[in-house]
């Protein structure tokens, strides 16, 4: 297990398998101390149109990330743990959520299977966000 980190796009193409295990962020190229315009010049996307398979956290984050399995033959994508989208829209300095868009198409297999002991008190999850000062707000079977 590692961490990977991604700018951009991770796109898996047709006829091909992406497999890891770990932590695997994908994210914009936005810059807070450098940029003023508050626009990344690439967007946080994972597009699948092959196999994905992955063991662990994936995290997709940034100015309106994507995800999207796309409508292919052999499009399919399996995440054993978690799958976290998080869509920073930045302003003066501070984060807001309410203008949120993050955007999950799905077209074909997309499995996210997890232990929904991470997500209570003394769980993995349940303990590490509060330290990024984030909440546990509710988990949704998808």
């Amino acid at each position: 297990p590692g961490i990977t980190f991604v700018t951009g796009t991770l796109r898996v193409d047709e006829a091909s398998t992406f497999r890891g295990c770990g932590i695997l962020v994908i994210r914009d190229d936005y810059d807070p101390n450098t940029q003023t315009n508050n626009t990344p010049s690439t967007r946080a996307m994972l597009e699948i149109a092959g196999r994905f398979e992955w063991t662990g956290l994936v995290i997709v984050a940034g100015w309106a990330p994507n995800i999207d399995v796309e409508d292919d033959a052999g499009a399919e994508a399996t995440i054993v743990g978690a799958l976290f989208g998080e869509d920073s829209v930045q302003s003066g300095g501070e984060t807001s959520l309410d203008s949120a868009t993050i955007s999950l198409k799905v077209q074909n297999r997309f499995r996210v299977l997890y232990s929904n002991a991470l997500f209570q008190p003394g769980g993995l999850v349940y303990d590490f966000l509060p330290l990024v000062r984030k909440e546990v707000v509710g988990i949704r079977d998808i």
